[in-house]
């Protein structure tokens, strides 16, 4: 792949994020994911929607997925 290439797919792997924050602040909603497979080492990649309703404000840097699990489940119980 040539740098012209790679500009290209960057510059629209950008703008496709920004349609799909701009789709979830109109919707009211939010999205979250993991980069890896091993718990104990992922790290969380959040929405700033999903942050916002989560009052999260992340560090510098990515919000560990330990973090994200713990803060999203504070305060509850299983009503199981």
């Amino acid at each position: 792949m040539d740098v012209t290439e790679q500009e290209f797919l960057t510059q629209e792997l950008r703008r496709e994020q920004a349609y799909l924050i701009d789709a979830q602040s109109m919707a009211h909603i939010g999205s979250w994911g993991l980069q890896s497979h091993h718990h104990a080492q992922a790290t969380a990649f959040i929405g700033p929607k999903t942050l916002a309703c989560m009052a999260l404000i992340p560090a510098k840097g990515p919000i560990s997925a330990e973090r994200f699990f713990r803060h999203s489940t504070q305060g509850k119980t299983n009503r199981g």
